[in-house]
C-alpha cells in the first residue's frame, strides 16, 4: 500500500526501464492491482478463499485484515506472498507452477506459520502488562516511552524516573516516520534508547504499552520486515548500553509518556528537561 513493490508500472514512474507486462497473463501493464487481484493466476489462487475477491488490492486487504478470523488473515498473507514469489520466479527463472501446486504451497505456508507461532502465543503474545506505574528496583532507573500520531506527523515522548519515583529527566521530539502505529512505537523505542545511550544512562527498565513491539523484541523469531529491522536495531542499542530490560505495560501505566508524546503536536514544548535544570533543543 506504500507503493514499494517494484512492479513494472511503478519502476517506470521512477525512471527505471522495465519492459514487458504481467508475467502471467502478458497484459501490457503490470500493476499491483492486476498482479494480485485481476490476473487469471491471481483469481484462481483467490477462488478457493472465503475472503471476498476484489479487483482492487486495497479493498481486498481491508476485507481480509478486518476479518475476525486469524486463519483467514494468515491465508491472505500466504497467498499474497506466494503470488509475489511466483511472479519473481517467472521473471527471473522462467519458472511457472500449476495452480494445484500453488494452492498446496499456500497450505504449506499456513501450516508452517501456525506451527511456529502457536508455541509463542502463551509466553509472548499474551503478556498482560502492568496496569499502574511502579518504581524500578533500587539503584535502577525506569524509562517510559510512547508515540503519538497526528494528522501531519508523528511524535514521541519519554520520562526517566528513579527507584523512589523521583523525576530524573524527560525528552520529546517529532519522529521521521509514517503514520503507522506499530512503526511509530518501534521508532519511538529506538529513539528513546539512542537518547538514553547518548546521555550516559545504563542499567534501566524501558517500558512501552505496545504489545506488538514487546512481542517482537522478546521473540527469537526472525522478522525481516521494515519494523522487524527497527526492532533488531533496538536490541543492538540495548546491548551496547548494557543491563536494559524491555517490559510491556498498559496505557494507564504509561500515561506520562503518552502526554509527552501528544505534546509534540506543539513546537513550543519540544526539548529535554532534567531534574537539575532546564535546557531546550529544537529540531
Amino acid at each position: 500500500m506504500r507503493n514499494i513493490l517494484p512492479v513494472r508500472v511503478l519502476l517506470r514512474t521512477r525512471h527505471v526501464w522495465a519492459g514487458g507486462g504481467c508475467p502471467f497473463c502478458h497484459s501490457d501493464e503490470e500493476t499491483m492491482d492486476l498482479l494480485f487481484c485481476s490476473c487469471p493466476v491471481a483469481t484462481q489462487v483467490w477462488h478457493v478463499s472465503i475472503i471476498q475477491h476484489s479487483d482492487c488490492l486495497a479493498v481486498l486487504l481491508n476485507t481480509a485484515l478486518c476479518s475476525p478470523s486469524v486463519k483467514d488473515s494468515v491465508h491472505t498473507a500466504a497467498k499474497l506472498w506466494l503470488i509475489w514469489n511466483t511472479r519473481n520466479d517467472a521473471i527471473w527463472k522462467g519458472k511457472l507452477l500449476r495452480i494445484d501446486d500453488l494452492l498446496r504451497q499456500v497450505e504449506s505456508f499456513c501450516d508452517l506459520w501456525f506451527s511456529v507461532y502457536s508455541r509463542d502465543v502463551v509466553v509472548t503474545f499474551a503478556a498482560p502488562g502492568a496496569s499502574s506505574w511502579s518504581p524500578p528496583p533500587i539503584h535502577r532507573l525506569k524509562c517510559n516511552v510512547d508515540a503519538a500520531l497526528f494528522e501531519d506527523g508523528v511524535g514521541f515522548g519519554l520520562i526517566v524516573r528513579s527507584h523512589t519515583g523521583a523525576f530524573v529527566s524527560t525528552h520529546n521530539a517529532p519522529l521521521g516516520c509514517g503514520r503507522d502505529p506499530y512503526l511509530a512505537e518501534a521508532m519511538a523505542v529506538k529513539e528513546a534508547l539512542s537518547w538514553m545511550k547518548i546521555n550516559g544512562y545504563s542499567d534501566f527498565i524501558l517500558e512501552s504499552d505496545s504489545l506488538n513491539f514487546y512481542s517482537n523484541y522478546n521473540s527469537n523469531l526472525v522478522d525481516l520486515s521494515y519494523v522487524g529491522l527497527l526492532v533488531k536495531q533496538c536490541r543492538c542499542i540495548a546491548n551496547d548500553i548494557g543491563n536494559v530490560f524491555v517490559h510491556r505495560v498498559r496505557r494507564s501505566a504509561n500515561q506520562v509518556a503518552h502526554v509527552l508524546a501528544r505534546a509534540t503536536g506543539s513546537s513550543s514544548v519540544l526539548g529535554s528537561w532534567t531534574s537539575t535544570g532546564l535546557y531546550c533543543s529544537f529540531d
